[in-house]
């Protein structure tokens, strides 16, 4: 049954590429546009637009292509640049980017010289590794990792990256431990091909088990699976049950486990007489010192004892830090006659102690938000108590998107009170920032820059423009120091005193409700008002995530990308300007510069095309080009200082000082 359902699935989704320019997702039967498969982003849910069934082609060198080892194609210069393009990440394998020293120490583990490690601990002869047959109980032995190689013309390159020579395709032999040589789509009109696909793992859900979270599965009419050479791990659908053999295992191309003995094991024997029945009553969730049992005597449960219990009324609880459940049953006395639980009195259900965990441990980070479900009852903020079995599901909070290495986020509380899946979770969204969501020639000139803030200060009873600024993120503004304090001194205002408009706010003069309040300051500390060094400070705003104005765009700091920051005396860019219209109305204006002069706290810039930085721009956002770690261009804008001084409106004078 297994192996029929998995050549179906194959021919289904290698037919599904040409349906007009579409192809169908097998998860859910979505329809996507053909250009959208194979580019290294994985558009369906599961990435069957990015499997090697899908992807896989008899092609010829490039020098400008990478393909993946999946069939994936990208441009050869994304290569080990540290930030996988490849749907299967093998642009980043160890094989491919590391040093000679550094590859044999990545292989061998903890392993000794000439041997590698396997992801279970086991060691295995080095010779073993990309043989083309699965040794490592988890197939690490065959992995993308370490057998990824430069394609070259004249040979095929397996799904796990390892090249065999091209007349070895259809030849009835698997020589790729992923069986990618003998794919239907390459060997179907092959006449001496004997029809005899490589075939997938379906979930052994009849044996108790299941893939964990971790495992990069697929999903085809609601079965999940694996396809040949992926290693997964496995738990049991029960908690309380206990994996038999390792939770490791790998499928073979032969639709098989090479671990075909695991299963769960859902209630351990209790041999022991003071708990199991023989000697009293049976608690076989006992566990010394954890759950707590305590006689009552008249109502009053003061005495504690410890197994065997017969002929009393008892009443449980569990040491601290933990909670009884079920729930609301440490709550109940419970009577104990002759060995067995009295029915009559109190239903008896074995009484297990959980370590809840702990609510603050799931916010981490303001660029996401988790929402909870126990049990299929949904917790929408996480409140209360989280017990084992509870899982968080997390989304982007907004003016973030999610990480396109991350498809999905969500931890689980365990029975030891910690979640699992919570490493690298602060990674799961990024800030979508340095963007406007089109073509920067096409737009008008305030969505240029839909990252500028305006700052008004509080005159009277009402607030009038004084600075600029740019937004980091969408609660935090970057502005001059010197706008935001006491005159020529380092005493903040109060922060009553202020509110930020968006890019959008075109009036000089506004009411106290509009735009945002300020809830906290930071001056730089090196902030020295009589020669405004270090003048920056940070602004925080009160912020509402449903008040999204013309939402919250962000300008990117260029440290998130290199070290760009050494050569910007090289760069032309743009000052984000408020040109005061008239008494009334302001005007977003981007004024053309390039940069003069490095100074040792900050940068001078030329102004070009007759264009002037006005009085009021102090705090504005000097943006240019975002660079990669290859020193090209991406397509956003960084922010690389910020005006503290300038001539006054009128003023011919060009020239003016950055920090």
């Amino acid at each position: 049954m297994c192996a029929r359902f998995a050549w179906i699935l194959m021919f289904m989704m290698i037919k599904s590429i040409y349906s007009f320019g579409h192809f169908t997702c097998e998860e859910d039967g979505m329809s996507k546009k053909l250009s959208l498969a194979c580019n290294g982003d994985k558009d369906c849910s599961h990435g069957s637009d990015e499997s090697y069934v899908m992807c896989k082609e008899l092609v010829e060198a490039s020098p400008h292509t990478f393909f993946c080892a999946y069939g994936g194609r990208i441009s050869q210069y994304n290569r080990c640049n540290e930030v996988p393009e490849c749907a299967d990440e093998s642009d980043e394998s160890a094989s491919l980017c590391e040093s000679e020293s550094q590859f044999n120490k990545t292989k061998k583990g903890n392993c000794t010289e000439g041997e590698m490690e396997c992801l279970s601990g086991d060691c295995l002869p080095e010779q073993k590794m990309c043989d083309g047959r699965n040794d490592c109980i988890d197939g690490r032995d065959e992995s993308v990792n370490l057998c990824m190689k430069l394609f070259k013309s004249g040979h095929f390159q397996c799904a796990n990256g390892n090249l065999i020579e091209k007349k070895k395709i259809c030849d009835n032999i698997f020589d790729c431990p992923d069986g990618s040589d003998e794919l239907l789509k390459f060997c179907v009109d092959n006449k001496d091909w004997i029809r005899n696909p490589p075939k997938t793992c379906v979930e052994p859900t009849e044996r108790g088990l299941r893939f964990t979270y971790d495992t990069k599965y697929h999903l085809a009419n609601g079965t999940r699976f694996v396809y040949a050479n992926q290693g997964v791990v496995f738990e049991c659908y029960d908690r309380n049950a206990k994996i038999i053999g390792s939770k490791w295992n790998v499928c073979l191309y032969t639709g098989e486990w090479k671990n075909p003995q695991i299963e769960c094991q859902s209630k351990p024997v209790n041999n022991n007489p003071n708990t199991n029945g023989t000697n009293g009553c049976p608690i076989n969730t006992y566990v010394k010192d954890l759950l707590l049992i305590y006689k009552c005597v008249d109502g009053n449960c003061l005495t504690r004892v410890e197994p065997p219990i017969n002929d009393m009324r008892v009443q449980f609880a569990c040491a601290k830090g933990y909670l009884l459940t079920p729930l609301g049953f440490g709550e109940k006395i419970l009577r104990c006659l002759h060995k067995q639980w009295d029915s009559n009195n109190v239903y008896f259900t074995d009484p297990v102690c959980k370590k809840p965990c702990n609510r603050i441990n799931l916010y981490c980070s303001d660029s996401m938000y988790p929402r909870c479900e126990y049990n299929g009852i949904e917790n929408y903020y996480c409140n209360g108590t989280l017990l084992p079995g509870t899982k968080a599901i997390y989304f982007c909070n907004y003016g973030y998107i999610i990480n396109p290495n991350m498809s999905k986020l969500q931890l689980e509380c365990l029975d030891d009170g910690n979640w699992l899946n919570s490493k690298d979770m602060d990674k799961f969204c990024q800030l979508n920032c340095g963007t406007t969501g089109g073509d920067k020639n096409q737009l008008s000139k305030s969505t240029k820059a839909p990252w500028t803030t305006a700052l008004y200060k509080k005159i009277e009873t009402s607030f009038e423009y004084v600075c600029s600024g740019v937004r980091l993120k969408p609660n935090i503004v970057l502005t001059a120091a010197h706008c935001v304090v006491k005159n020529k001194t380092k005493e903040l205002l109060p922060f009553d005193f202020f509110r930020v408009g968006n890019s959008r706010s075109n009036l000089r003069i506004i009411h106290e409700h509009f735009g945002w309040a300020v809830e906290d300051v930071i001056l730089h500390w090196a902030y020295l008002p009589e020669y405004l060094n270090g003048d920056i400070a940070l602004l925080k705003l009160k912020y509402n995530t449903k008040d999204v104005n013309e939402g919250p765009c962000t300008i990117c700091l260029p440290w998130a990308y290199n070290n760009h920051m050494t050569e910007i005396d090289k760069e032309s860019g743009l000052v984000f300007s408020w040109k005061k219209h008239d008494s009334t109305f302001l005007n977003l204006t981007l004024v053309s510069t390039n940069i003069e002069e490095k100074e040792s706290d900050g940068f001078r810039i030329n102004i070009l095309n007759n264009q002037k930085i006005c009085s009021g721009d102090s705090g504005s956002g000097f943006g240019g080009d975002c660079f990669d770690e290859q020193n090209q261009k991406t397509n956003q804008t960084c922010v690389y200082g910020v005006p503290i001084d300038g001539p006054h409106e009128g003023n011919t004078k060009l020239n003016c000082n950055f920090n």
